[in-house]
């Protein structure tokens, strides 16, 4: 039997390109000097760490990376004034363009840069800011060693320096670098404001019923300024792009100098003032529908053409770009493309209009995109019935031919399929589509309004899979196409975006547990696990839980499970890693990787943690005890879809999962959720590069020192055919339905620990070796039918009780401690001379004796002992008042985290 591993695998591929930039028709983003090196951070925490948009725990994710995952740092991000917390900073990474919490971070600096201070009396600090306590005041021409570049609350610029062993922070401003240092193409994310503004400015109205707030920075996550009411109006200094593809109005904040902070800009009516007359002065500039190179190119216009500014723009990276007017539209340019005269003009510059070929209407409702393809972002859907202007035909990469159309004075694209043509350009009105026809909400938390449009009241919200009954349409000020729905005796309104004509995976409330079931259930358990379940009865009543006895004792089974550590990994540090023969390098100190570097055997403690089922009655860690066998009214297909879209795996192949929980009677949510955790993003073990095959649930992944388990799991996919996708999503499931399930590991919890066969099965046949896998599988699985509004379903759970457990349950190990309890040398000393051991001194030999017999006038002997560790400490005792004969001597050794080994030495007096 094969173990397993359930790696995240990452595949990091590092090109250095060298090449000469010219300037050409292509834009070639602009290069900021980061100035002080990269770093290096690898994921500490078990649970992982998310990469997000923004420097904001509410931030929208970019990806998971698992434990032991590494990545580039450009720069550290403070988000407070004062505080030096780790949960405070985060570090921006350059290979997923996003940011990571510092707190869930290894960090590894690389060789520092040296610099200068350039001013007398300049403060350094503890952290990136004026508010930061001072620490030092250096004078002109004092070296720094700096080490990484580091921005404010408010966006300045600070170095981080490395003075003796500590860490401190100095203004940028202050330090002069000497050559050679780094650079990087990424700005910092929080453009720095200007001071003059060198485009026309702007006038801003809240338009919507509840006001908008302005907020200390272009997210929703970001402190509030101040509540401005409908119809207030404020100044406009810029627009600011959050996203580098979307150009929704959700998307982007205007800044307001009023108020020094930023307004979202679907809540505001925005008046341009007079543009601003510039020239193209490079050979050719593209012009694009949004701030930033990654947006659709509309025109490409040669240097002495003239543009009509009308206001300053910054990409979501930072750089800065030209608003202008073009006719009745608006697009942007990269600023340092752009000459602005001293005087100011509005002259309508307009390109030639593009000609109408033929005219059509949608047959359903369909989407329209920024390109000829599904591939390109969708801006908004048509409703069945709607006259276009067809502009252009044009096929995408499958052949399939799209229409260019004009919605709202822009340029978009629909599929051609549902669209029926009119020969022609006919004028002839459409017939009105058969109303009223059923819709289904497709997300959380949908505005229902009083009209159609986000200015208008809100009535209620609907939840994902609400029905609806859809009596028309409208477009609103802006173009966007919203749904007229009967609702509570009266017509209402619901943006289109979040309904869907195609019926969605309803999921229905399950009756609840009476009194009488759930106390009849309680009776199952012993006292210590009542507080948890009534915790989640109260919570989710329909709930249901049925007690496992597994008839082996608490204690022998916790024996069992850790006396394989190979078995039990981790990449926590302080007392979650086991200090032992075999698992620490003493010399060294360092733990010994068993998979990869980073994976290291765990402890008792922490496995004891993660095994004791009491640990786990909590709103995610329950999904553990849930059954992996198959069951149509819990598990749609919507939510797998969803699960697969944060995964390497295309989202397009849920309907294999679906197949294959039928086929072999397995859970298809769990199986996402596997694919979610063992891959990531990471295409590696999907993309058949390797040896033509596949491998989305990492099995016969064995764990490996040099970190090859990867490449076993694809030769293993090879001795089984597993040559497609869909062959390894089936393949899969069948060896997991036929190794684990039919093996009475039938939830994530006996997946891991396998107690129910016997007390030799226990640490054997495990599918994971991460000690934490059920723990982060189930919160992956909660959190997925949680979004989808599923936790009002009647889950059933069965959770292990085993014999004699303790009453209380088993605590998480510390961090900040360390599990060290060993000696590097024990020595004893008798009238100043040393006298050795009948056996020379190991430290993992804890009896010895003293190879001569002492006098009979020795009272005491003086016994040295040196810890490996110095966090532990040392208690000798026996070793005075000597009586004659045999004398035993105890060394104990008390870890910091609170183990004790204890050495015994035996003299003989005469």
């Amino acid at each position: 039997m094969k173990k397993i591993s359930n790696r995240l695998i990452s595949l990091v591929i590092i090109s250095v390109l060298m090449m000469t930039i010219t300037l050409s028709s292509a834009f070639v983003e602009p290069v900021f000097a980061v100035s002080a090196p990269a770093a290096k951070g690898t994921v500490s925490s078990y649970d992982g760490a998310y990469v997000r948009k923004s420097y904001s725990a509410s931030s929208s994710k970019i990806r998971l990376l698992g434990e032991g995952s590494t990545f580039k740092i450009n720069y550290e991000k403070f988000v407070t004034k004062t505080s030096t917390a780790l949960k405070n900073i985060w570090y921006y990474t350059p290979d997923y363009k996003g940011y990571v919490r510092a707190d869930l971070v290894k960090r590894t600096y690389n060789t520092a840069v040296e610099g200068k201070i350039n001013a007398n009396g300049v403060n350094i600090r503890k952290g990136a800011g004026t508010g930061f306590t001072k620490s030092y005041s250096w004078n002109k021409g004092k070296k720094v060693n700096v080490i990484m570049a580091a921005y404010s609350s408010g966006g300045a610029k600070w170095y981080k320096i490395k003075y003796g062993t500590r860490y401190y922070y100095v203004s940028a401003m202050y330090v002069t670098l000497t050559e050679g240092a780094a650079t990087e193409t990424v700005p910092p994310s929080t453009p720095s404001i200007p001071d003059s503004i060198t485009a026309p400015a702007g006038k801003g109205v809240i338009f919507d019923d509840g006001g908008a707030y302005v907020r200390k920075s272009y997210s929703t996550a970001s402190a509030k300024i101040k509540l401005l009411s409908k119809g207030d109006s404020f100044k406009i200094n810029f627009e600011k792009f959050v996203s580098g593809t979307g150009t929704s109005l959700k998307d982007r904040w205007y800044y307001t100098p009023d108020y020094s902070g930023f307004v979202r800009c679907d809540l505001v009516t925005r008046t341009y003032g007079t543009a601003k007359k510039g020239t193209v002065n490079v050979t050719s500039a593209s012009v694009r529908k949004g701030a930033g190179p990654s947006f659709t190119k509309v025109y490409t216009w040669n240097k002495g053409k003239t543009v009509n500014v009308v206001m300053e723009a910054y990409s979501s990276t930072g750089t800065k770009w030209y608003k202008i007017k073009d006719g009745t539209s608006y697009y942007y340019i990269y600023a340092k493309y752009i000459t602005l005269d001293s005087g100011t003009s509005d002259s309508g510059q307009t390109t030639e209009p593009e000609t109408v070929i033929d005219t059509g209407i949608t047959t359903a409702d369909v989407n329209y995109r920024i390109g000829p393809g599904t591939v390109f972002e969708k801006q908004g859907t048509l409703a069945k019935g709607t006259k276009v202007d067809i502009y252009k035909k044009e096929k995408d990469t499958n052949g399939v031919i799209w229409y260019k159309i004009k919605v709202s004075n822009s340029y978009y694209y629909v599929i051609s399929k549902y669209v029926r043509l009119e020969n022609g350009g006919s004028s002839e009105a459409p017939s009105d589509p058969e109303y009223p026809i059923k819709g289904w909400v497709n997300d959380n938390d949908v505005n229902v309004r009083t009209g159609a449009g986000t200015s208008y009241a809100i009535k209620t919200s609907f939840s994902y899979g609400k029905e609806v009954s859809i009596v028309g349409t409208q477009k609103d000020t802006s173009g966007n196409m919203w749904y007229a729905i009967s609702y509570s005796g009266g017509t209402y309104y619901i943006s289109a975006e979040y309904v869907s004509t195609t019926e969605l995976d309803n999921v229905t409330e399950s009756p609840n547990v009476s009194s009488e079931e759930f106390k009849a259930m309680l009776s199952q358990f012993p006292d210590s696990y009542k507080a948890g379940l009534t915790a989640l009865h109260e919570a989710h009543p329909s709930w249901r839980f049925s007690a496992k006895k597994v008839g082996i004792s608490w204690s022998s089974a916790l024996s069992k499970q850790c006396s394989n550590y190979k078995a039990n990994l981790t990449t926590f540090g302080g007392a979650y890693r086991k200090v032992a023969k075999g698992t620490y390098d003493f010399d060294n100190h360092k733990f010994i990787g068993l998979d990869g570097p980073y994976w290291v055997a765990a402890s008792d403690k922490a496995v004891a943690y993660y095994m004791d089922p009491r640990n786990w009655l909590t709103e995610s860690g329950i999904f553990m005890f849930e059954s992996m066998c198959y069951d149509e009214n819990t598990q749609k297909e919507s939510v797998v879809k969803s699960i697969l879209s944060k995964s390497a795996v295309p989202s397009s192949k849920s309907s294999v999962y679906m197949q294959a929980g039928k086929t072999y009677n397995i859970n298809p949510i769990y199986l996402a959720s596997k694919t979610y955790l063992e891959l990531g993003k990471s295409d590696y073990m999907i993309n058949g590069k390797y040896n033509g095959c596949y491998n989305v649930f990492n099995i016969g992944a064995v764990d490996s020192p040099d970190g090859s388990a990867a490449r076993k799991g694809l030769d293993y996919a090879k001795s089984m055919g597993w040559t497609t996708l869909e062959k390894a999503i089936l393949g899969g499931a069948k060896y997991i339905a036929g190794n684990f399930i039919g093996n009475n590991q039938y939830t994530q919890y006996y997946e891991r620990f396998n107690v129910l066969n016997g007390y030799s099965s226990i640490g054997t046949h495990q599918y994971a070796t991460a000690i934490h896998n059920a723990a982060t599988l189930s919160s992956v699985t909660q959190s997925n039918y949680r979004d989808y509004n599923m936790l009002t379903t009647g889950f059933s759970f069965e959770i292990p009780v085993y014999d004699s457990m303790p009453d209380n349950t088993c605590k998480a190990p510390s961090e900040l401690k360390s599990n060290n309890n060993y000696l590097d040398s024990l020595k004893v000393t008798v009238n100043g001379k040393i006298v050795a051991f009948t056996e020379s001194f190991s430290r993992f030999k804890q009896s010895y004796v003293l190879s001569s017999t002492v006098g009979s006038s020795v009272e005491q002997v003086t016994v040295t002992a040196k810890t490996n560790d110095d966090t532990a400490t040392v208690t000798v005792k026996g070793n005075t008042e000597l009586n004659t004969g045999t004398n035993l001597i105890s060394v104990t050794v008390k870890s910091s985290s609170l183990l004790y080994r204890t050495y015994k030495i035996s003299i003989t007096k005469e």
